[in-house]
């Protein structure tokens, strides 16, 4: 729904478990709900002020060596946001979510300009693209996550332990590390109820170069 001209509110309408996103991942999109009819003007720019003078506050205080190597994000995590987690640790860089889908431009302004501090950071460092290389690895790693869910859902013995949860709830599967090669993808099946409740319920292996998967 758009507010004025610049002005996008997304908000979720059920209380979920969170995990370091905010939410958790590959939760059904019937689970978001877009409202804001009870919000106006002035509370969203209040808030818009808010992020804004947090993200001042966080990254122009200190221009210290040490001040943690951060990517700034927004909007609603999906698995593109995973694969930067994962590539992120591999390169120490926490992925750093500063609000959710309520944007101005203000802030997306803001946000460029600050990672661009990064790359142009980091390209000195390692006098290559920086930006470009980060986001070349983030697309292959999302393109595996992708193809290593359709071989887990696709495998007997797994997709039968998948059918057993939904009889009473329903499953969504994370990320949790990949090997140093690049081939092997290892995941967390948690369960969620009704409720958002949610519970791991087993680990497994995939090989996206062999096209098979196990259980861990």
């Amino acid at each position: 729904m758009t507010l004025g001209k610049k002005i996008v509110v997304l908000k979720l309408t059920k209380s979920l478990n969170k995990n370091r996103f905010g939410y958790h991942r590959n939760i059904p999109n019937s689970v978001y709900t877009c409202v804001g009819s009870n919000l106006t003007r002035r509370t969203i720019m209040r808030s818009f002020n808010l992020i804004l003078i947090i993200l001042i506050l966080t990254f122009s205080c200190s221009e210290s060596n040490e001040k943690p190597k951060r990517i700034l994000t927004y909007g609603l995590p999906g698995q593109y946001d995973e694969a930067m987690e994962i590539v992120g640790k591999k390169w120490g860089i926490e992925i750093y979510p500063v609000a959710g889908c309520m944007v101005s431009q203000n802030l997306i302004d803001s946000v460029k300009t600050e990672n661009q501090k990064l790359w142009l950071n980091l390209d000195k460092i390692n006098d290559f693209e920086s930006e470009k290389k980060f986001h070349r690895e983030c697309k292959i790693v999302s393109n595996g996550m992708y193809e290593s869910r359709e071989i887990y859902t696709s495998e007997k013995t797994i997709k039968e332990k998948l059918d057993e949860i939904k009889l009473t709830s329903d499953y969504y599967g994370e990320l949790e590390s990949i090997s140093e090669d690049g081939n092997e993808y290892f995941w967390i099946i948690n369960s969620f109820s009704k409720d958002y409740i949610s519970k791991p319920e087993f680990r497994l292996k995939v090989n996206i170069i062999n096209k098979s998967a196990e259980l861990i």
